[in-house]
């Protein structure tokens, strides 16, 4: 039977509707045979994420049966691409903050021309992130930038970490006292 509606050839030798995936086993590109919705009795791409064998669609829309890469945003959970584009249903860059709301504290869409445009980041300014938090350059939530948000007992920016040193840029840390300057090889 080569019709596509009436896919199965029976023990009397007359064309019907596929019952199962084993009457669709002959057909390498629709194996699944469709038991519910409108293609009801043929065989189709996928009637479960079982039958879809590409890891690049490895989820099946049982609506259409056809495998797909992502079905909604929830399926796209790389921070570059955390929006499931409807019309290629693949993982796209965001273009908005909402496209970015399902990836938990990475909440932020990184919308100005840069390269890391279309990227889901933790904060673009000092406000999104906690109190006492700033923004870097990499997006991220850190204690500090630059000595100023440092308090006198680590009086120094380190690593985006406030620190009791001063790190040199031959990784020697320089202690500052108010009488004298010791240098620690091992810090």
């Amino acid at each position: 039977c080569l019709s596509i509606s009436v896919p199965y050839c029976n023990y009397e030798f007359q064309c019907e509707l596929c019952a199962s995936d084993l009457h669709c086993s002959d057909r390498p590109s629709t194996l699944a045979c469709a038991t519910t919705g409108a293609q009801f009795g043929t065989c189709v791409e996928c009637q479960t994420d079982a039958h879809c064998l590409d890891p690049v669609k490895p989820l099946c829309n049982v609506e259409t049966h056809l495998c797909q890469n992502c079905l909604s945003h929830y399926d796209c959970l790389d921070s570059s691409n955390a929006l499931c584009e409807p019309t290629t249903t693949t993982c796209s860059p965001c273009a908005s903050d909402t496209e970015c709301s399902h990836l938990g504290i990475t909440q932020r869409c990184v919308v100005d021309n840069v390269p890391e445009q279309g990227t889901c980041v933790r904060c673009l300014i000092h406000d999104d992130c906690n109190p006492g938090q700033y923004c870097n350059v990499n997006y991220e939530c850190v204690i500090c930038i630059n000595n100023e948000e440092c308090g006198y007992s680590q009086p120094f920016c380190n690593n985006f970490e406030c620190d009791y040193c001063y790190q040199t840029p031959g990784f020697l840390c320089v202690t500052y006292y108010a009488d004298r300057t010791v240098c620690n090889s091992d810090s």
